[in-house]
């Protein structure tokens, strides 16, 4: 069984993701949004790609930072 980061390919995609998943795990301002559906794009390996974001109805934003989970949906073309 190969490993997700095996091939250069691979990496490639699962780096953004990472970068992206850290960013939000920092509080990052830019992501601080409204409860919803939000249609978002990142750059990767030079090309714009497109995420959708869900904020839940019942997630709140305070000062004492609550976990929440995170779900991700990949898929490939």
């Amino acid at each position: 069984m190969r490993l997700l980061t095996s091939s250069p390919k691979s990496r490639a995609l699962l780096a953004p993701l990472v970068l992206l998943m850290l960013g939000t795990a920092v509080g990052s301002p830019c992501l601080a949004q409204e409860s919803g559906t939000h249609k978002r794009t990142l750059k990767a390996n030079d090309k714009e790609r497109e995420y959708l974001l869900h904020i839940p109805r019942n997630y709140k934003k305070t000062v004492k930072k609550q976990p929440a989970p995170l779900v991700i949906m990949l898929h490939g073309r």
